[in-house]
């Protein structure tokens, strides 16, 4: 999980440059016939669901650079 987490990180911090609100990080996706769908994160949901997991969840919030 954690070489995920870190091939992750870089995607995740250029989403977070250009996200309108610094809260939350904003996925976007275009289907194949065009249509776009848009899926909000509250960055303090992510933490709250991998601190559940314990110490290797915090670990990986800190690897994804999500903050």
């Amino acid at each position: 999980m954690q070489k995920v987490a870190v091939i992750f990180a870089p995607i995740i911090t250029e989403i977070k440059q250009h996200a309108l609100s610094k809260s939350e990080i904003s996925l976007k996706t275009e289907e194949e016939k065009g249509k776009r769908n848009e899926i909000y994160l509250k960055i303090s949901q992510v933490k709250e669901k991998l601190s559940s997991i314990g110490e290797k969840g915090d670990k990986l919030y800190d690897l994804l650079k999500i903050e």
